[in-house]
């Protein structure tokens, strides 16, 4: 049995290293078999590239980590 083509969203995912291991190791294998699917990924995977490096490179405000995790409740760090 084949692996079912993966999805656009499957494949941008990838290009952004948001996927977790068995998903990605599934998909890492279609693509190594299928010429059609890794070259959309390809396609995906430039886009991303050039979007951040496009993407402006700015530190947040100071004491910015400190305000999110007192908004999350998690001031010391921990949950």
């Amino acid at each position: 049995m084949t692996e079912p083509h993966p999805d656009d969203d499957l494949l941008v995912a990838l290009a952004l290293g948001d996927v977790d291991d068995e998903r990605r190791d599934a998909a890492v294998r279609h693509l190594a078999s299928c010429e059609h699917c890794h070259a959309q990924y390809r396609a995906f995977a430039d886009a991303v590239d050039h979007v951040l490096l496009a993407a402006p490179r700015v530190a947040p405000p100071l004491g910015f980590s400190a305000g999110v995790l007192a908004a999350l409740g998690m001031a010391d760090g921990a949950p």
